[in-house]
């Protein structure tokens, strides 16, 4: 597991089989949903929501994103998609995100708009 957090009545849990996978899901009563498909590098909650990071970095492919996911109807709200592998993930002075990755760092907002980071953000963080 690379996510595992009690949620409501049940368990959040996310796992990470690399080239082979992986998925998210919430389990409860025995039971089990699926949220999202892919590697889980793990999750957080910022500005009232649920964020993920899925992430595979493996060959020559280097894929990224972090859906928005509302718990209450099990589904994703935006989904945020990352030049690459995020290698790490920032809050800026203004309360953003920055994530780094080999393909250049992006910013999102509060408000979930997502932007090049400025160099300013990325000498900061």
């Amino acid at each position: 597991m690379t996510l595992l957090a009690p949620w409501g009545k049940g368990w959040l849990a996310g796992t990470d089989a690399g080239e082979w996978g992986g998925a998210l899901y919430i389990a409860e009563s025995g039971r089990r949903h699926m949220i999202g498909r892919g590697p889980v590098l793990g999750g957080f909650t910022w500005n009232g929501s649920l964020h993920v990071i899925f992430g595979l970095r493996h060959l020559g492919d280097s894929t990224g994103e972090i859906p928005r996911i509302d718990l209450a109807t099990r589904r994703v709200t935006q989904r945020i998609m990352l030049p690459a592998y995020p290698d790490d993930i920032r809050v800026s002075a203004k309360a953003s995100l920055i994530v780094r990755t080999k393909q250049g760092d992006i910013e999102i907002d509060r408000a979930g708009k997502v932007g090049q980071a400025s160099p300013e953000q990325e000498r900061r963080n």
